[in-house]
This record gives structure tokens, sequence and C-alpha cells, in this order.
């Protein structure tokens, strides 16, 4: 695996996906899509309280740089006609194994529209085809209802059900974490 080139942009028929590169452009852009749908992110994910400044995000977009490769992870910002809408990732769990870990977020102006579903179906083509994973995993909090559904509509099983996994600062309560599973072979 350590020979694959990392294909830098993938397109759909609406989206491009776009190995993340800094520029001053594009952390504006974040930030400015974190800041829109934080009543939305911060009930699922933890980073979205680490990362609300345009200086973090600055800092967040750099060291993904020294991060991209198969062995740690892979994120691509997601395009909607040049306007970044969101963020879609590939993180390394077993090298060894091809496992990996598929995390995404979309601006909750572009949320509803299938966009995620289309994103994510096109990432794992290229993960499955072009970079040889033999296995991605979703973890995703069980009351996330969009999220789910999204990983439930392209096909992924539910291997399990993660009891009070995590802690969530929103909701000050731990939470079930749903995990989901899709192999090469099923693809």
């Amino acid at each position: 695996m350590n020979s694959v080139e990392i294909i830098k942009i993938i397109k759909t028929d609406r989206l491009e996906l776009r190995l993340k590169e800094f520029s001053l452009d594009l952390a504006r852009q974040m930030h400015n899509c974190i800041q829109v749908s934080l009543a939305e992110l911060k009930p699922y994910l933890e980073w979205s309280y680490k990362i609300n400044t345009l200086e973090e995000v600055i800092e967040y977009l750099v060291s993904l740089k020294s991060q991209t490769g198969l062995e740690d992870m892979i994120s691509y910002g997601i395009f909607l006609e040049d306007k970044y809408i969101g963020q879609i990732t590939l993180k390394c769990k077993d090298f060894t194994a091809k496992k990996y870990e598929l995390t995404y977020w979309i601006s909750t102006d572009h949320a509803g529209r299938g966009y995620m579903t289309e994103a994510v179906r096109s990432l794992e083509k290229v993960a499955f085809e072009d970079y040889r994973i033999n296995k991605i995993e979703v973890m995703a909090d069980s009351g996330n209802i969009a999220s789910n559904r999204v990983i439930q509509k392209l096909g992924y099983t539910l291997e399990g059900v993660l009891r009070e996994d995590k802690f969530s600062q929103h909701y000050k309560t731990y939470r079930d974490v749903n995990t989901y599973g899709k192999l090469a072979k099923e693809y």
C-alpha cells in the first residue's frame, strides 16, 4: 500500500473532494462553515469545542500537511461550485489490516440535500478501488439521525453499539455509539 498515489481531487456529479492544502481562503471558508454549524456539530463532534477561532482552523489545516498519507489519514474538503461546505476523512486504524475510520461533517446550510451521501460514496469508491482498503468503519452517535442515515443508505452493516462509549460535553452525559462497517468484498 505504500506505493499508492494519493488522489488529490475526486469529482462527483455535483461536488469536488479536494485534498486539503492550506490557504488563508480555505481557512476562512472552513471557519465560516464551522461557525454556521456549531449548533449541529457540538452535540456529536467533540472537536467542535476545540476548533472555533480562525487561528485554530489555520493550526488544524497546517497540521494536516504532515499527516496526509495512508499510514495516517487522508482528509478532503468537500466543495460545491468552488465553495467549501464540509469535510470527509479516512483515518488509519490498522495499516497492516487496511482498516480505516471514515469521519465526515457538512455545513448546516448544505445538509439534507444528499451531498454527504454523494461524498461518502465517491470516497468509498476510491478507498476500495484505488487505495485497496479492506475495511471502512464509521462511528456515529446513536442520536445523530442524519449521520446514521447516510451510512445506512450506503449499505454499511451495523456491527454493534458501544454503550456509553463517549462523554458528550453538550449533553453532559455518556452517549452510545453505533459502529458500522463495510468490507471491500461487500463494496
